[in-house]
């Protein structure tokens, strides 16, 4: 596990972003009211990226017409998409993109903690076996994943040093 600590400023930097795209948004999201966080651990992950010299690039996720198929980085030719929570699992849809890592922010947003990440085929074959579960709200359908049935962050770290 790779635990960071999360500065202040980017808590505020993650909701001024998330009423950004709130306005600008054209489709129809869960409503929550910690929808900052995916942010935040955008924010956080670019940072700790920065800091471990790992060349990447941060998706602009406010684009105007973004959907859900662009990553939130790119590593190399890898796409990277995370998954930030408060929760103890990780919270997935239709795997789309290569790479997919679980984080979990303190709930008191002080914390961030880098866990787990698999890749998109093992994310379904995951989802083909009992290693998941499914969850349906409204039109759509969620998975859960336990991060002690995904691969240890610090391999992918390892491996991204050689892309």
């Amino acid at each position: 596990m790779i635990v960071i600590d999360i500065r202040e400023e980017e808590v505020l930097k993650a909701k001024e972003l998330r009423d950004i795209l709130d306005s600008n948004k054209s489709y129809n999201k869960i409503d929550c009211p910690n929808n900052y966080i995916g942010i935040l651990g955008e924010l956080v992950f670019h940072r700790y990226l920065i800091e471990q010299g790992i060349p990447h690039t941060w998706v602009d996720f406010n684009k105007p017409n973004k959907g859900f198929n662009e990553p939130d980085f790119f590593i190399g030719n890898l796409s990277i998409d995370i998954k930030t929570t408060y929760s103890e699992v990780m919270w997935f849809q239709k795997p789309k993109h290569d790479i997919y890592i679980y984080i979990q922010v303190a709930k008191d947003n002080g914390v961030l903690r880098i866990y787990s990440w698999l890749t998109k085929n093992q994310l379904y074959d995951a989802i083909n076996s009992n290693i998941v579960r499914k969850v349906l709200r409204d039109n759509r359908t969620d998975y859960i994943i336990s991060p002690k049935d995904m691969s240890k962050i610090e391999i992918f770290m390892e491996l991204i040093k050689e892309v």
